[in-house]
């Protein structure tokens, strides 16, 4: 007799003890109990530890659990199920779960008559709106794989993707609004297809008359896309397709993309039933949220946390979800606030960049303050390190706590964080393990630390739970990245320690990578692209710290002329306009770099890398040991002295400095 059993009402101890017993039981609970099965499977896992296969035999539909199951509950039926809000624009449109699972049919009908079915590619380019939740859900209900790409990705990156992922079918919006200025997706698209060798057979387009009443502007950017079709008129007429197809266990769900260091993105595939077995357990249990909840995130729909417990989690246990569309601080720096206040929210989840932005315009929380933000509990973090500043304002302006969310895109899932009312919340920690992780810190050589405040990598103890991309098991380089380094772990290329009490904290990444907001920067790929440019010899690209982002990208370059920080400002300035235009052309709007600064030379190890943190440190005014491994130690002190030069001098002048909104 197995003598755990998932526990009812929750407790955190008990789930956290059951999974580290026994996974695979602990996992079948929480499959049965929160999961609807067309066929339940044979084996809750049939593979191993270096292979799992989860659920295998089991047959399922996504789209049943999302949508169908509250529809076939009285008390949710009519209950708002999504709520866009376009604050700028004065827009404010409601859906119920039943009008969205209506509508979720009617385009599955017109998906199915464009020969959509099982296993096609569908991508999705469109902000954060009803409409981009039709399009996902339709494509569960058929079996289709979707691939949403974030809203702002430059041509190019949307290029390599429609490359890498070959989409049957592409969804898009004329435009978007963002800090007062419309975001034009379809010349986005135009651009992309230009640049991309597949050819996609069917583009809806939908029409965005509710932010730009102007029919002619409209029809106009439909018309200009080949392939394309309007998204009224593919639907008109159309009788609801109420059946849905069922699939295996293993069928992908989505792919998720993320950038990686040689331009080429990193495709990570996520399977129907670990998402949703994972995804379950976290927004019933986890993440503090219950029925009936009104939860409002204010992250992209792009980016796949978001689409995990703003979409599918909210739908999963039947909340009103809010969509923003816009930014943090327009049209007022509390606007975010006035939705809560608005729509009497539970919980929120943002992230530490734009409640540093709200700060900088707000920085005692006035306006905040004279709303009425009684119905909000707490404020889910999520994305990046949550620095005390920001997390003391943010409890200061909402009278609530925060939970601080700590995951991976490979592990589509937050496995470190401080459970509502089980783990509170401390000063810079991100919690303890979340049931079903098991997680432990290692050192260099392979050693498990055991002793509170000592330093190493975080690692996942195999066997990895079902919500892990299946891409690291069957792609060699995520393989050798991730599983190999610390045999029978999962590597997260995090750096941390644990108090006393088993609290993590997160102190910084293993590889050369920025963060910056809630995104991740790859040093190399900016260095790539910099090092285009006729005038640089080479470039090394580090993170410097921001009191926006927490983390931008900055520059040393090695100029092939000789270039002076004095007499040729006007050229260095001119030079970084130019840079920066490339990058977010062939990468995106986020990489772009804060400050370039001449340097004769970078420091490099004996074979001929790059020590980037070591400029970092020196840039932040830190404290650093050089490596045994540095061939020329003698150029740190001479960078030491570029960088004062140009911070005394030019750096407080105002030089280099860039807005980023």
């Amino acid at each position: 007799m197995n003598e755990y059993s998932l526990s009812d009402p929750f407790n955190y101890e008990n789930d956290l003890e059951f999974s580290k017993n026994n996974k695979t039981e602990f996992y079948n609970q929480v499959a049965k109990k929160y999961v609807k099965w067309d066929k339940i499977y044979g084996r809750v896992n049939s593979g191993d530890n270096n292979n799992p296969e989860w659920f295998k035999g089991g047959m399922l539909n996504a789209c049943y659990n999302f949508l169908d199951v509250n529809v076939e509950n009285p008390n949710r039926r009519n209950q708002i199920a999504i709520i866009h809000e376009c604050p700028l624009m004065g827009v404010a449109v409601k859906v119920t779960y039943f009008e969205l699972w209506e509508k979720v049919c009617i385009m599955s009908r017109a998906l199915k008559n464009l020969g959509i079915g099982k296993g096609d590619g569908v991508m999705i380019f469109m902000p954060s709106y009803i409409e981009t939740a039709i399009a996902i859900l339709s494509c569960t209900r058929l079996g289709a794989i979707n691939c949403v790409v974030v809203s702002s990705f430059s041509s190019h990156s949307l290029a390599v993707r429609i490359d890498n992922f070959k989409p049957k079918l592409l969804f898009t919006s004329t435009c978007s609004i963002k800090s007062g200025e419309y975001i034009y997706f379809t010349t986005t698209v135009i651009d992309a297809l230009k640049e991309a060798t597949h050819s996609i057979e069917n583009i809806i387009v939908h029409s965005r008359t509710d932010i730009i009443d102007s029919p002619s502007y409209n029809r106009g950017n439909v018309f200009n896309i080949p392939n394309s079709m309007d998204w009224e008129s593919t639907i008109k007429g159309l009788e609801p397709l109420t059946q849905y197809t069922s699939v295996e266990a293993e069928h992908p769900l989505l792919y998720a993309y993320t950038s990686g260091t040689t331009g080429t993105p990193k495709c990570l595939i996520i399977e129907t039933s670990s998402l949703l077995v994972q995804t379950s357990y976290l927004i019933h249990r986890v993440h503090g949220i219950n029925p009936g909840d009104i939860f409002f995130s204010t992250t992209d729909i792009g980016w796949v946390f978001s689409q995990n417990l703003n979409l599918y989690g909210a739908l999963l246990i039947g909340v009103t979800s809010i969509f923003h569309e816009g930014d943090p601080t327009t049209p007022s720096p509390n606007i975010y606030f006035k939705i809560v206040e608005k729509y009497s929210v539970n919980k929120m989840i943002t992230v530490p960049t734009e409640i540093r932005l709200i700060r900088k315009l707000d920085p005692t929380g006035e306006s905040i303050s004279k709303l009425n933000l009684s119905s909000l509990q707490f404020s889910l973090v999520v994305g990046e390190r949550l620095d005390k500043p920001t997390a003391d304002y943010l409890t200061n302006v909402t009278g609530t706590f925060i939970v601080d969310c700590y995951g991976s895109s490979e592990a589509n899932s937050t496995f470190i964080t401080n459970i509502p009312y089980s783990i509170p919340w401390r000063a810079k920690s991100i919690g303890k393990a979340v049931p079903g992780f098991n997680i432990d810190l290692v050192k260099e050589n392979g050693e498990i630390i055991t002793k509170p405040n000592e330093i190493g990598e975080v690692v996942v103890k195999l066997l990895l739970p079902p919500s892990f991309s299946t891409s690291l098991y069957h792609n060699p380089k995520l393989n050798e990245g991730y599983l190999k380094k610390y045999p029978g772990y999962f590597a997260t290329g995090d750096i941390a320690y644990f108090d006393e009490d088993g609290h993590f904290y997160i102190v910084s990444r293993t590889d050369d990578v920025a963060k910056v907001g809630s995104e991740v920067v790859f040093c190399g790929l900016v260095e790539e692209t910099i090092q285009k440019h006729p005038s640089i010899m080479d470039c090394c690209v580090v993170s410097v710290n921001d009191d926006i982002y927490g983390e931008r990208t900055m520059a040393v370059a090695i100029f092939k002329s000789p270039i002076n920080i004095y007499t040729n400002r006007n050229e260095i300035e001119s030079i970084l306009q130019e840079l920066n235009k490339n990058i977010v052309e062939q990468i995106d709007e986020i990489s772009k770099i804060k400050y370039l600064i001449p340097v004769k030379e970078v420091p490099r190890t004996k074979s001929g890398k790059k020590i980037r943190h070591l400029i970092s440190k020196i840039f932040n005014g830190q404290d650093y040991v050089p490596p045994p491994t540095i061939s020329n130690l003698e150029v740190l002190k001479r960078i030491e002295d570029e960088i004062s030069d140009f911070k005394s001098n030019l750096l407080d002048q105002g030089f280099n400095t860039l807005k980023y909104t």
